[in-house]
């Protein structure tokens, strides 16, 4: 911890900003915030004072977090400031050392007194500055969300009070000017009678300004999706049915033209003193900001549906578009699927890097995108294949604009370092029509076709047949055929009626190469077996993944691996997910299921997962293997590199294996950029208590480098080739 680097500090800061929002309860983030802390830093404990607030509606107590059971609670330096008062603002007071321990003390705003316990050594001086900003700002947000809890229960009191005392005007208003939230009350003809201190701040006026004021000259309402003016409805809406509201947020137009976006509730309220209500009717409006949690929101969807690499939509992000495009389709309506694989990528990768495959993919984003000029989406599948879907373009059009995009590609000069690489890409395209479109064969029709340009020579487009009964070449029938045999082949391996199909299990070392031996694992690898030819998972699992099958191959090798346990108990064993599976809340459970069946045998069952399928859906994969945790199930994060490689969602995953992916592996001998980037990888597990694998490990060079780096485990064919799992 003395050997922190600006970036070490830089990435700790992101790290404790990000468990900041991860829950809006104020206390879960106070507990989450103090356990990363105390991970980070090596702590013994925190220790928190927390003084009596009636603003946030918290009493006196002391609390301590500490990681683990076995903590003993001695003397603290916390009971220094037991008895003082609470601090008005947010700093770092003081360091103190006592029978070799030290006390790092901070006063936090509306709440209290932190005390971080360190044994026998101190911190890296640079570490206080860096994290008092941090603790800062979380002192701020835990005082707001125990502020938005307060405030959420002060609307309702206001709620009951409004329907049952009307009458007492002033009492409301009084209530009405204590909460946070902005309040504006207009009259029938929209002009402003009352308005509290939060709207004053809100839309940057006085109380005398607003008062008899058109509410117009200081915000208009617009809708999130078509930045459609929505003022008028709302008062016509609220005019016929007694009020307005909706879940969604909406966005405001102030009076100095800023963004704003509030919760919105209009509710017609009327005087009962008078026999004819509508002579005094009147409009309390409640304006709840929520502008920088809806900003943050917007900006992680954006995350999760697109490719961090290129910014195009990754796989999520492309099956939501064709969702939405599926749903807004007329009977004749064309859509096409247009399937792009690089040619001479590997090559680049190769000679330049993965630097280099990385400037490469995001020139050729530029390219496209030009050239699809917002009439089509485009999405990275992985790797360099992309895929962009036309919705409501005539063919001819979208083979006009991919016949632009492979002369655009081909002109490409790409320069790196003192090379310059030319490539190509091979396109395929599928067009369908009709409302009712299967778009898993539309999807790979174009896949086929794709494969079809590679075969005649690469860098051109081929247009699919409509269907397998239209009129076509030979060889397109052959290959359309020769992969759709492979779905067959799956359906009779699993059926197991058919001797000349089976899937068969395969077993891989995973040894231990670290000083102290850890025990060894086994990966159980798929192998499809036909009239007694293998062959190769890359070459099947691509069909069986698009078709859903997968689902079922997953628990296929789960149920036969953990009944191989029974009578073999000698390692772990690690059975890989597919992110299909891992989506599916269908497959999850019956994973669980199936898993509660073998409870002996399930400690020391290790699932593999990939960083891009578990972060899909972080939070339902998180409980998922919180879970299975529960009863001994360990998890590996498998192909780890190639896919977000963020460190903060790796801090949020509980796993407890990070397999390295070979790509980084091969070449560690000669790349010096592939050992640096793996020694920060393993730097970063081992701060986090995660074990690490080497894959790829061809030979002995390889070998003795990933153990000088700190690794592990390794795996590979100079371990041991894979053998049948009897």
């Amino acid at each position: 911890m003395n050997k922190l680097s600006s970036h070490d500090l830089i990435l700790l800061q992101h790290q404790l900003m990000m468990s900041m929002g991860v829950t809006s309860d104020p206390e879960k983030m106070l507990r989450d915030f103090s356990r990363l802390l105390i991970e980070s830093l090596d702590l013994t404990a925190v220790h928190i004072d927390q003084k009596r607030n009636l603003k946030t509606d918290t009493q006196t107590r002391s609390r301590t977090y500490y990681p683990d059971k076995h903590y003993e609670m001695g003397a603290t330096y916390i009971t220094h400031y037991i008895g003082v008062e609470s601090p008005r603002e947010s700093k770092y007071l003081e360091l103190r050392k006592v029978s070799n321990k030290y006390w790092y003390c901070f006063s936090l705003n509306n709440i209290g007194f932190m005390v971080l316990e360190r044994p026998e050594t101190f911190l890296n001086e640079k570490v206080i500055p860096a994290l008092t900003p941090v603790i800062i700002r979380m002192s701020k947000t835990y005082s707001g969300r125990k502020q938005h809890i307060v405030n959420k229960q002060q609307r309702a009191e206001i709620h009951n009070i409004s329907t049952n005392l009307r009458t007492e005007k002033l009492k409301l208003e009084q209530i009405l000017r204590s909460i946070e939230d902005s309040v504006m009350v207009l009259d029938k003809s929209g002009l402003i009678t009352f308005s509290n201190h939060a709207a004053h701040k809100l839309f940057g006026a006085d109380k005398a300004t607003m008062v008899n004021t058109h509410f117009t000259k200081y915000l208009r309402v617009y809708d999130l999706d078509g930045n459609k003016d929505m003022t008028r409805t709302i008062g016509k809406s609220v005019i016929n049915k007694g009020e307005w509201s909706t879940p969604r947020p909406v966005k405001l137009i102030t009076q100095d033209n800023q963004e704003l976006y509030v919760r919105l509730r209009v509710k017609g309220m009327f005087d009962e003193k008078y026999s004819d209500p509508s002579d005094e009717k009147y409009y309390v409006s409640t304006f709840h900001d929520v502008t920088d949690s809806y900003r943050l929101e917007q900006k992680l969807q954006i995350q999760v549906k697109h490719d961090a690499l290129t910014g195009c939509l990754n796989r999520h992000g492309f099956g939501e578009r064709l969702a939405q495009y599926i749903t807004s389709r007329e009977n004749d309506d064309n859509l096409s699927f247009v399937s792009i694989d690089l040619d001479r990528f590997k090559l680049i990768n190769d000679i330049g890097g993965h630097q280099a495959g990385d400037a490469l993919l995001k020139s050729v984003t530029q390219l496209i995108e030009h050239d699809i000029n917002g009439r089509g989406s485009l999405a990275r599948l992985g790797g360099d294949e992309f895929v962009i879907l036309f919705n409501k373009i005539e063919p001819q059009l979208v083979e006009h604009i991919t016949e632009d995009i492979c002369k655009s590609i081909d002109r490409l000069r790409f320069k790196w370092e003192q090379n310059i690489f030319t490539i190509g890409a091979s396109f395929g395209i599928s067009h369908s029509c009709g409302k009712e479109i299967d778009t898993d064969d539309a999807f790979m029709r174009a896949d086929e076709a794709c494969l079809m340009s590679k075969e005649n020579g690469r860098n051109q487009v081929t247009i699919a047949p409509k269907s397998i009964g239209n009129e076509c070449d030979a060889q397109n029938k052959i290959i359309h055929h020769f992969n759709r045999n492979y779905l067959h082949y799956i359906n009779q391996a699993l059926k197991g009626t058919d001797k000349e199909y089976q899937l068969v299990l395969f077993k891989q070392d995973i040894r231990s190469i670290s000083p102290i031996f850890q025990g060894n694992h086994h990966e159980v690898l798929l192998r499809l077996f036909h009239k007694n030819t293998i062959i190769p998972p890359d070459t099947f699992l691509p069909a069986a993944e698009r078709s859903g099958i997968v689902r079922e191959i997953d628990l296929f090798v789960l149920e036969k691996t953990l009944r191989y346990l029974t009578k073999n108990i000698g390692g772990h064993y690690n059975v890989n997910l597919s992110g299909v599976s891992l989506s599916d809340d269908v497959t999850r459970q019956k994973i669980q299921q199936l898993i509660a069946k073998f409870p002996n045998e399930s400690k020391f069952l290790c699932l593999e997962i990939t960083e891009t399928a578990a972060i899909t859906n972080l939070a339902k994969c998180i409980r998922f293997m919180e879970e299975l945790n529960e009863v001994g199930v360990s998890f590996a994060l498998d192909d780890f590199g190639t896919g977000v490689s963020s460190f903060s969602y790796l801090k949020s995953l509980p796993v407890k294996y990070l397999k390295i992916d070979g790509s980084f592996i091969h070449d560690i001998c000669n790349n010096e950029i592939d050992e640096i980037v793996v020694q920060s990888i393993v730097s970063a597990s081992r701060a986090m208590k995660i074990r690490t694998v080497a894959e790829y490990v061809s030979d002995e060079d390889i070998l003795t480098k990933v153990t000088s780096l700190g690794i592990d485990y390794a795996q590979g064919y100079w371990m041991n080739i894979p053998s049948r799992l009897n």
